[in-house]
Formats: C-alpha cells, structure tokens, sequence
C-alpha cells in the first residue's frame, strides 16, 4: 500500500516525540473505506479517508519549528492553515508522520487537542488586546502612534523568532489596512 507506513509509526510511537503541525500545503490524492464503513454511522470518523500528500511546518514543543513533507491519509476533511498531530524523530526530521488516528480520535470526542491553538499567536493576540486597551478613541494623531506602536511590538515578535516571516506579513497588513 502506497501510503502504508506502520512500521515507522510504531517506531515513532516508541521512541519518537509528538507536535502539532500547521498544514502550510495540502493535496488530496484519493479517498478509501474499510469494510466496516457500511455498518457504521456518520460520527464514526476511522471507516473512511482521504489520501493525501501535505507540506507541514512542525512546531515542537522543545525545540525550533521545522518543515517536512510527508504523505498520509486522515479522516478529517483538513485544508491550508489547518492543524494536525504529528510523530517525529528529533534526530531525523524526514522521519515523520500524520498522527491521524489521535486526530481522529480528537474529532470524534468534540475536542480540539489536534487543532490547539498556538502559544505564539496566543501571544500576539494578548498583545493585540492589550494595545487596543491602552489606545484612547481619541484623535487620529493617536490612532496612528496606535499602529505604529503595534507594528513596532510586531517587529520585535518576529526579531524574536515568535512570527514567521509570512505572519508578520499577514499581521502587517490587516495593521496597515486599518486606516
């Protein structure tokens, strides 16, 4: 089987380490059923899955983010900026795979320990609140420190390594589209 990969998921299970990793590219290549999902009911998410080839920016919880392509299937229906448990070799980042049945498993239970939200931009948002709270809706004069301020806090975020380039792009812009 093309996508089979049980041998290193075992070893990865063993030995390796669990992240969360953002879908920064996604391809689907096929979809398949196992036999049980005749008999099964719609919230049963382990009978059917897509095959799918995915480009991910892994975020350990020790250590820097890393890139790897891996494919996979998953049962959930995933997409760009999606994210996705993952197994890895700290050693060896090509040694990777999807952990789709804990995604799975986390889907189904109506959690969302797979697609938990990143400690980084839990920052950046709390920064975000904060300068909200601390600018007056006072004079545009203001307003325009205001957004100076929060760019400059977004420069530092990203000197820091805490935002990717593409992040602060993205954060830059809704800033600079304000007024």
């Amino acid at each position: 089987m093309f996508y089979k990969h049980a041998h290193l998921e075992k070893k990865l299970r063993e030995n390796g380490r669990s992240a969360r990793a953002e879908i920064l590219g996604i391809r689907t290549e096929g979809s398949g059923s196992g036999a049980g999902a005749l008999r099964s009911t719609d919230d049963d998410l382990t009978t059917t899955w897509f095959l799918c080839w995915m480009h991910l920016r892994v975020i350990p919880d020790d250590g820097p983010p890393f890139e790897a392509s891996v494919r996979t299937r998953l049962n959930t229906l995933k997409s760009k900026g999606d994210m996705v448990p993952v197994l890895y070799d700290p050693s060896d980042h090509d040694k990777l795979v999807v952990d789709y049945e804990s995604d799975a498993r986390a889907a189904m239970d109506g959690t969302t320990a797979a697609a938990a939200p990143d400690p980084e931009l839990a920052e950046l948002d709390a920064l975000e609140k904060q300068v909200e709270a601390a600018t007056p809706a006072a004079a545009p004069a203001d307003a325009s420190q205001a957004r100076l301020d929060r760019l400059e806090q977004l420069a530092d975020l990203h000197d820091r390594g805490v935002l990717t380039d593409a992040e602060l792009a993205a954060e830059k812009a809704k800033i600079l589209n304000e007024g």
